[in-house]
């Protein structure tokens, strides 16, 4: 089973003592479109996702722009993933996996050559 974005930030954190390095947008836009699978506030977002309000405005402006995530009709307070966000979800987690895979690959390459 792959191990999602949101894990791998959560077990960096972890296995750093807190200490975490700064994410990039594409995992800040995985994360939230992850958030908001089940529906989340803006609120929601922002303790979840570890973001402040002034940082999450311009995510979900982008998100909502580009049909990842819409106000859902009978709570216009929750934001939901679209099917299109879904997808691109998967498509981030492959690829952050298939990198993943890269370095575990690369790194015991190096392991065998001082062996």
């Amino acid at each position: 089973m792959a191990v999602g974005l949101r894990q791998c930030c959560l077990i960096k954190w972890q296995l750093f003592g807190g200490m975490r390095t700064r994410r990039n947008k594409l995992e800040i836009i995985a994360t939230i479109l992850d958030i908001c699978t089940i529906g989340s506030t803006k609120t929601g977002i922002v303790y979840q996702a570890n973001l402040n309000f002034k940082t999450v405005d311009p995510y979900l402006g982008l998100l909502v722009k580009n049909n990842l995530v819409v106000k859902d009709p009978k709570s216009p307070k929750l934001y939901k993933t679209t099917c299109k966000g879904n997808r691109l979800k998967e498509h981030i987690n492959d690829l952050h996996s298939a990198i993943n895979d890269m370095e575990n690959f690369e790194n015991a390459t190096k392991t065998e050559m001082i062996v």
